[in-house]
């Protein structure tokens, strides 16, 4: 499902646009972090979410790119305990291409909606996020160590936040929570209503 969301989110945005999203838009390197000045604040939040490693891993893709944005679209996995530790570092203090009191509160009120959805197999730990962060408790158990896979899905949106800082970038982030015109985006894009959803970018895209 949350596939079928993006493609009609990203076909709606390459009408918009006029050209396909395909644009190669690589992910940070070390050097580029070291440089801003923000690799003690990338490894304290690595080290907050539970980060087992002496360097942090830099490994993430994009949902939508383009040469002057990328877009992001949350749903229900996204929004928990950990990608809230995340909102709480300090590079969120003028952040600019999302609400992050918004994203805080979905943090605190949607999480059961994240365990629905993410309480069982790669969904709650992955060969990867084992590695890189403390070792799951049973599937959909969130006391102890919880889920690895959260944690590094939290240290993955945080990685591309910062992207939009150290390169200029804008990085805008749509949740499934937010809401356009009374309606919340996960109902807008769930029935693909083409004419909203337009008019959403559109507005989303005028505002960068």
């Amino acid at each position: 499902m949350q596939k079928q969301k993006e493609r009609f989110l990203k076909a709606i945005i390459e009408e918009l646009v006029g050209y396909p999203s395909n644009y190669s838009h690589p992910k940070l390197s070390q050097f580029e972090i070291e440089y801003s000045g923000l690799d003690n604040e990338v490894m304290s939040i690595y080290k907050k979410l539970g980060g087992t490693q002496y360097e942090y891993p830099i490994n993430y893709t994009w949902d939508i790119k383009y040469p002057d944005f990328c877009i992001e679209l949350d749903e229900q996995l996204h929004f928990n305990r950990y990608r809230l530790t995340t909102l709480e570092s300090e590079i969120y203090s003028n952040y600019k291409y999302f609400s992050i009191d918004n994203y805080k509160s979905y943090c605190q009120l949607y999480e059961d909606k994240c365990l629905a959805s993410g309480k069982y197999g790669h969904k709650w730990k992955s060969k990867s996020s084992e590695k890189f962060f403390l070792n799951s408790s049973p599937d959909g158990i969130i006391e102890g160590n919880g889920s690895s896979r959260w944690r590094q899905r939290a240290f993955n949106d945080f990685l591309k936040d910062i992207t939009s800082i150290i390169r200029n970038k804008p990085i805008i982030r749509i949740a499934i929570y937010d809401e356009y015109k009374n309606e919340t985006i996960k109902s807008i894009l769930n029935r693909e209503d083409k004419y909203k959803t337009k008019e959403f970018i559109q507005h989303l895209l005028d505002t960068i």
